[in-house]
């Protein structure tokens, strides 16, 4: 699961747009899964 903030009645809302480097990293990892876990590590 990737975590996002809520954006219900946010016409101004870009956290869609703020992830596609997050998405394009996902996209060509090799397991996706680790990736995730990697991503939320701080």
């Amino acid at each position: 699961m990737v975590p996002v903030l809520s954006w219900f009645d946010d016409v101004d809302d870009t956290e869609l747009l703020n992830l596609l480097p997050v998405f394009e990293e996902l996209s060509v990892a090799d397991d996706v899964y680790a990736k995730l876990q990697q991503l939320r590590e701080p």
